[in-house]
Order: structure tokens, then C-alpha cells, then sequence
């Protein structure tokens, strides 16, 4: 039997942004004078967005390949008594556990001019368990932090840096022009890691030519200053990067 009073019940808003009741018709009680802690997460575990409940108040969590359809988990802990909280309800503040990739481009050189039509992450976790830390979260963040929780709450990381995530996108031309950084279309929802940098690379296709580590590929065609191509359509670019991200962040 489990020892949870309530094990992974799901809760809907019904119509209010803070109101959260139990979807259904079960009841639950509190149980007599005792203080009772809460853990929640969001969304939903689904196979469709990559999201497993394990008991234990574990959640394995596996990016999907398809970036736009990538979900980030939040998760939220209180503790909670009958005389303060039973008929006024429970104040659970949620935080992010995952990291935000985004890909962004600058040409610097007046000689070249590029077409920017695709973006890579590669050599990294694809997969990895969240943990609740057993009564040991409050439920206020510290002070200017969302990354407040120890790294051990993430486990069971695969290690083996092969997960590769990728988005075509809108052809974005890039110039020294403006000198600025662009943002490429689309982002990634990913595991908190700590990927090394990949030891080798190629110029040529990563799919084809996978990396020792994590890298970041852009897809693109170079041309020069009078807009002769210099490189075929679909030449890929690859750069090695150490991922340190952590939960909460974008980068």
C-alpha cells in the first residue's frame, strides 16, 4: 500500500488562476493533528511530452526530440497543518528545474555574409530523474535564486553526452551590418547538466559526423561581399562548448 495519504492525484484550476481542486469526486481528509507535506509537479506525466511519475516522488524526465513540443517541468513543496491550512487551502509556490537553450548568431566580418537555416545541441544528457529532497524544501525560493535546490535532486543522468536536439528554422541572413547578435527561431527545454566540451570537430555534417562531447552546429551557406556562395546550402558549422546549465536558467 502506498504510504502517501494522496499519490500523484491530479488537481485542475476550475476556471481560477489560483484556486487548485482535485479532479473528480474522491475526497481526502487530513489526518488527525498531524502536519502533512506536499509535493507537486507540472504538467501532467505523459508519454507525449516526455514526463514519467515514479514512486518515491521521482519524475523521469526525457527531453522530446521535437524542441517546439518540449515541456519544462515545475515542481513546488510545502508543509501544511489542519488548523492553519485544511479549510483555507495550501500555498505552493512552483519553480523551474529545467535550463532554456537558445541559439544566437553574429557575423563579424564585412567580407561575408551568411544564410543561417538550421541550429544543433549535441553531446549532451538526454535524460535524467528529478527528486523531490524529502522535506527538506521550503516553500519560499532564497532571495534573487531560482536555483534553490541541490544538484542532487537531479539523478540518474544518462552520461553519455549522444542527445542531439535540432530545429530548422526561417532563413535568417546574417551581416556585420548591424553587428548585433540574432536569435535563430526556437529553443530547447533541457536537462540541468554539466556536459564537456567536445576533445574534436568537423566542418562537415554532425549527423553524420558525430563529436566526442557537447557542441552546438548552425546549418547555413556563406556567400562573399559581391553574394557569390562560397559554401553549398545545408553546410554545417560546429563549435565545441562546455554546457554548464542550471535549473531555472536561460542561456
Amino acid at each position: 500500500t502506498s504510504a502517501y495519504a494522496m499519490e500523484n492525484v491530479e488537481f485542475s484550476n476550475g476556471g481560477t488562476s489560483t484556486v487548485y481542486r482535485v479532479v473528480g469526486d474522491t475526497k481526502y481528509y487530513w489526518p488527525k493533528d498531524d502536519d502533512v507535506w506536499f509535493y507537486a509537479y507540472a504538467p501532467k506525466a505523459s508519454a507525449s511530452n516526455g514526463i514519467t511519475y515514479n514512486d518515491e516522488l521521482d519524475i523521469e524526465v526525457e527531453p522530446l526530440a521535437d524542441t517546439d513540443s518540449q515541456v519544462d517541468l515545475i515542481y513546488a513543496a510545502t508543509k501544511g497543518n489542519k488548523t492553519d491550512d485544511a479549510m483555507n487551502g495550501v500555498i505552493l509556490n512552483f519553480r523551474h528545474t529545467m535550463s532554456k537553450i537558445q541559439i544566437k548568431v553574429k557575423d563579424s566580418s564585412s567580407d561575408l555574409k551568411f544564410n543561417v537555416t538550421g541550429w544543433k545541441i549535441a553531446g549532451v544528457d538526454g535524460a535524467a530523474v528529478f527528486s523531490f529532497d524529502d522535506q527538506s524544501l521550503t516553500s519560499t525560493p532564497a532571495a534573487g535564486s531560482q536555483n534553490t535546490f541541490d544538484s542532487n535532486m537531479w539523478q540518474d543522468n544518462d552520461d553519455s553526452y549522444t542527445a542531439s536536439y535540432s530545429k530548422t528554422v526561417t532563413t535568417k541572413n546574417v551581416t556585420s551590418v548591424n553587428g548585433t547578435w540574432g536569435v535563430l527561431d526556437g529553443s530547447a527545454i533541457l536537462i540541468p547538466q554539466n556536459a564537456p566540451k567536445a576533445t574534436a570537430y568537423s566542418g562537415s555534417d554532425p549527423s553524420n559526423n558525430p563529436l566526442n562531447g557537447a557542441y552546438i552546429a548552425i546549418e547555413y551557406q556563406a556567400f562573399d561581399g559581391a553574394g557569390e556562395a562560397l559554401s553549398a546550402a545545408g553546410t554545417w558549422g560546429c563549435w565545441p562548448v562546455k554546457m554548464d546549465w542550471e535549473p531555472g536558467f536561460r542561456y
